[in-house]
């Protein structure tokens, strides 16, 4: 049974959130897809990963959930015996245990507690002492690249691949009817917001849109700090900071 407010507003990039949309409203939720980005696969880049030599790599370290389905649909959701992978949180942990088709233990190495960033990836044991030592990093085109240098001081040799890349969209004309009429009712809703990027997006979109004032009185859930800050520092007035991971999205939506 779902509690508190029930229409959830998902900002999160095309295609992954359409799935996300799907599952929230067969547990019993009104989502609004509200993507204010669309992802766009390397062909090319995809080709080549079935005729990687995985075993020469100490880790292979994805940076986000999109890369690990898009790894995974290159390697026809199958991981090649022995790759060792690294990942930021439990949306990628929850993304790998549901494309994989056969099951088995996984050598994966991730933050065992938020906040889940790259600064926390690099804190792990197995990512100090890599003097000399192959890392992939499979990631898109956008997103925070000084951790990589990280590595490349720590010694590693690294194999830097982008997978796809993010196209700019406006979100659909019914979505912002929608919103419109819920603001003009009064009516609650729920915002998830995933990158700061998005939040500064979101907020444009919405003032531009007629409804900003009323968006920024409702809830919206934020997967870090650094995000949340962005929103309240917009004059959002009702942020807070959930785990990554539909798991945990479910659960303060349950909450709230």
């Amino acid at each position: 049974m779902v509690v508190g407010v029930r229409t959830v507003v998902l900002t999160q990039p095309l295609p992954r959130v359409a799935a996300l949309a799907d599952r929230l409203e067969r547990a019993g939720y009104h989502p609004i897809v509200c993507a204010f980005a669309e992802l766009v696969p390397d062909a090319a880049e995809l080709a080549r990963l079935p005729e990687t030599s995985w075993e020469e790599y100490e880790r292979v370290l994805l940076t986000s959930p999109s890369a690990v389905e898009f790894l995974l649909r290159a390697l026809n959701d199958r991981l090649p015996e022995g790759i060792r992978l690294g990942v930021v949180g439990p949306g990628s942990l929850q993304a790998l245990q549901a494309g994989l088709a056969s099951g088995g233990e996984v050598d994966v190495i991730h933050p065992p507690r938020p906040p889940y960033d790259a600064d926390a990836l690099l804190a792990l044991p197995a990512l100090r002492g890599l003097a000399g030592r192959r890392l992939m990093v499979l990631r898109g085109e956008r997103g925070r690249s000084d951790w990589i240098d990280t590595l490349a001081a720590r010694g590693a040799l690294l194999d830097v691949r982008i997978l796809y890349a993010s196209r700019s969209i406006e979100p659909a004309a019914s979505a912002r009817q929608e919103l419109l009429d819920l603001a003009q009712s009064g009516a609650p809703a729920v915002f998830v917001v995933t990158t700061r990027e998005s939040a500064r997006q979101l907020d444009r979109w919405a003032a531009d849109s007629g409804f900003g004032s009323w968006a920024r009185r409702q809830r919206a859930l934020a997967v870090h700090a650094r995000i949340a800050n962005a929103l309240t520092g917009l004059g959002w007035s009702s942020v807070a900071v959930v785990g990554p991971g539909e798991r945990s999205l479910q659960a303060a939506l349950e909450s709230g």
